[in-house]
C-alpha cells in the first residue's frame, strides 16, 4: 500500500525557533549534552535522576515531552575537523594523515561506530479555538487573532523556559534547536537512505515565496508498509514499543545498559503531564472501591484488595504532597535494515533487552506501525500505547545518558569501549592540568598508546617538539623521524631528575621544601608505615636549609644531601 507521508505529518511552519503543528500547539526543541555515568558513582547517579525527577514533576499541565535518543555511525564532522588539525603538518606526516583519515572513513561507512545523540522536544496542548457556530467542526488550519496567538506562544514560552532551566540544573546543558537542526533530524528520521547516498539539502525558509512547507521539505522519499514493517527507499524499519512496564521498582539509570545495543536505532520516550485534579479524582474512585472490596461481608477481608487500597492511598498521599505527579509515558525503538533476515534478528534482541528491563515486555508493532512511526518523529510527543506511570518511575526511564565526546579541538581521536571517538587536546585551556598518567599492567599497550597520541599530537601548527624519556631505546627511531628528542634514563646514564632544582630561585620557597620532604619520606619510611615519627621530619626539613646554605650559589643533588 502506497501513501503520502507529508499529508499525515503534523509540521506546519516555524516562528522563530518555534515550530507551529497544524492543530495550533506550538513546540520546541533542545539539543542536550549526554550525561556520561560510566565512570560516575552512585551518588551523583541518583541526584540527576532525582533532578529529572523534579524536572517532570515542575513541568505545566497539558505539556507533552518527547526524549529522543539515536544512535548513528556518523563521526564525519570530528574526523574532518580532526583532519584540518594537521592540514599544514609536515610532509613526513603526509602519508601517517591519509592513512588515519582512511581508517576513520572506512569505519565509518562500515557502521563500526556508535554515536549517540540525545534531544528533548517539548509540545503544548493544542489551543481551544472559540467556535463561531455551535455545531461548526474543526479545521485543519484554524484562524486565530494574532493577540490571541502571541498570548498563548507567551505562555508556552514561559513554560519551556522553566523546562531549560530544570535541564540546566541536571548538567545536560540543553540548546536550543534553529529551523535548520529541525530539519536535519526530521529529514534523516523519514529519508534515512536516501541521506546515506545523497546527503541532506539545505533547508528552504518557508517564508520565501513559492516555498514548501516543512512537512513537504522532510518527506521525499516514498513509504509504504505491511504487516511486518515499513518500507522507505531500500531500508526496511519496524518499530517496538513497550508493551508490559518493569515489574515491581523501577531505579535510577535504568535505562542506560538498555541503550547498549550492538547496532543502531531510534529510541523515543514521550511523556504527557496529565491533569492532576481529574487524576486526583479518578485514584478516589478507585480507592472507595478497593475499601468496598476488602472490607468485604461478614468481617472477612480480601487480602489482594486490602494490599491494593494500600498503593492507592500512598499514591494519593504523594500526589497531594506535590512529590509526584501521574504521567502518560510510552517509549518505542525503532530499528532497520535493508535484509528481512537481518531485521528480524535485531528485533530478537531488543526483545531480549526489553526483558532485561525487570521483565518488561517488548511489542512488535504490525499494523499500527505506521502510526507508531510517525508518533515517535522527532519533535511530534504523541507515541503509542500510552500507560499511566508516577513522575519517579518515568524519571529513571528518561535517555539522557551518552558518552563525553572530550575536548572542543580534536587533536587526538581515539576509540572508546563503547566503539564511539573521543576526542582529545592535551593542552586544551579548559582543562585543569596538562599532566596525564597511563597505567597498566606489562605488555598492555602503554607504550604503544603514548606513540598513537604523539603521532596524532605532532600534527598541529606550529610543529610540537616530543622528548621522550625512558629506559630502553625502543622509540629511539621514531623520536629521530619526528625531530624530538630522546633520553636513554639508566644509572649510567649520567642523567638525572633533580629535586633539589629551584629553577632560577635564589632560595626554595615553602611549597619546594615541602615537596622535598614529601619525596624523602616516601623513600625513607619502612613499607608498612604511613610515615615517619614527626622529630624525624623536622630533621630531614633542617637538613634541606643546611644542605642550600653549604652550596650557595650552585644547585644540590641528592648526593650533597646525603653528605649533610
Amino acid at each position: 500500500m502506497s501513501l503520502s507521508l507529508k499529508d499525515k505529518l503534523p509540521y506546519w511552519h516555524f516562528d522563530g525557533d518555534i515550530m507551529v503543528f497544524e492543530d495550533g500547539s506550538l513546540g520546541k526543541g533542545y539539543k542536550l549534552e549526554g550525561y556520561d555515568i560510566n565512570c560516575t558513582d552512585s551518588d551523583k547517579i541518583n541526584q540527576l535522576s532525582l533532578s529529572l525527577e523534579h524536572l517532570l514533576t515542575g513541568v505545566e499541565e497539558g505539556l507533552s515531552l518527547q526524549f529522543f535518543y539515536r544512535v548513528s555511525p556518523n563521526y564525519k564532522m570530528e574526523t574532518d575537523a580532526h583532519r584540518l588539525v594537521s592540514k599544514d603538518a609536515p610532509s613526513i606526516y603526509a602519508d601517517i594523515q591519509e592513512a588515519r583519515s582512511e581508517f576513520f572513513k572506512s569505519n565509518i561507512e562500515y557502521k563500526n561506530y556508535f554515536k549517540s545523540e540525545v534531544f528533548l522536544f517539548v509540545r503544548s496542548d493544542k489551543h481551544n479555538y472559540s467556535k463561531h457556530k455551535f455545531w461548526e467542526s474543526l479545521k485543519k488550519y484554524e484562524p486565530i487573532f494574532k493577540t490571541e496567538y502571541e498570548a498563548f506562544k507567551k505562555k508556552f514560552l514561559r513554560s519551556s523556559r522553566q523546562i531549560e532551566n530544570a535541564l540546566n540544573h541536571c548538567s545536560l546543558n540543553p540548546k536550543t534547536l534553529l529551523p535548520t537542526e529541525w530539519h536535519k533530524i526530521c529529514f534523516e528520521y523519514f529519508n534515512l537512505d536516501r541521506v546515506e547516498k545523497l546527503g541532506i539539502p539545505n533547508y528552504r525558509d518557508e517564508s520565501l515565496y513559492l516555498a514548501p512547507n516543512f512537512s513537504e521539505q522532510v518527506a521525499l522519499t516514498d513509504t509504504s508498509y505491511s504487516k511486518g514493517h515499513i518500507e522507505i527507499g531500500k531500508k526496511k524499519f519496524r518499530i517496538i514499543t513497550l508493551g508490559i512496564l518493569p515489574e515491581g521498582v523501577t531505579y535510577s539509570a535504568m535505562i542506560h545498559e538498555f541503550t547498549k545495543l550492538s547496532f543502531h536505532f531510534w529510541l523515543s520516550q514521550g511523556i504527557k503531564i496529565e491533569d492532576q485534579k481529574k487524576e486526583l479524582e479518578r485514584l478516589q474512585l478507585q480507592r472507595r472501591i478497593a475499601h468496598s472490596m476488602a472490607s468485604g461481608s461478614k468481617n472477612v477481608s480480601d487480602l489482594e484488595s486490602e494490599s491494593k487500597l494500600g498503593q492507592i492511598e500512598e499514591l494519593i498521599r504523594e500526589l497531594l504532597d506535590g512529590s509526584e505527579k501521574l504521567v502518560s509515558m510510552n517509549l518505542s525503538v525503532t530499528i532497520w535494515d535493508e535484509s528481512l533476515e537481518e531485521l528480524d534478528n535485531k528485533t530478537d534482541s531488543l526483545l531480549k533487552a526489553f526483558k532485561a528491563l525487570n521483565q518488561s515486555e517488548g511489542l512488535v508493532e504490525t499494523f499500527p506501525s505506521i502510526d507508531a512511526f510517525l508518533g515517535s518523529a522527532p519533535g511530534v510527543c504523541s507515541g503509542l500505547r500510552d500507560k499511566k506511570v508516577k513522575s519517579s518511575n518515568a524519571s529513571h526511564l528518561c535517555p539522557v545518558y551518552g558518552n563525553w565526546q572530550g575536548n572542543k579541538t580534536p587533536v587526538c581521536l581515539i576509540p572508546t569501549r563503547d566503539y564511539s571517538l573521543f576526542a582529545l587536546d592535551p593542552f586544551a585551556k579548559e582543562l585543569p592540568n596538562w599532566n596525564g598518567l597511563i597505567f597498566g599492567g606489562s605488555g598492555a599497550g602503554k607504550s604503544f598508546t603514548i606513540c598513537q597520541l604523539m603521532l596524532q599530537f605532532y600534527g598541529q601548527k606550529p610543529t610540537p617538539k616530543i622528548v621522550w624519556i625512558d629506559n630502553g631505546a625502543s622509540s629511539q627511531r621514531l623520536l629521530e623521524v619526528l625531530g624530538g628528542e630522546f633520553i636513554d634514563l639508566n644509572i649510567d646514564s649520567k642523567i638525572c631528575l633533580n629535586m633539589f632544582d629551584l629553577n632560577g630561585e635564589k632560595s626554595p620557597s615553602t611549597s619546594k621544601v615541602k615537596l622535598i620532604l614529601a619525596a624523602l619520606e616516601s623513600i625513607l619510611k619502612d613499607d608498612d608505615s604511613n610515615g615517619l615519627p614527626k622529630r624525624d621530619k623536622a630533621l630531614l626539613e633542617e637538613s634541606i636549609f643546611m644542605t642550600y646554605d653549604k652550596n650557595y650559589g650552585k644547585t644540590p643533588t641528592l648526593s650533597d644531601y646525603k653528605s649533610v
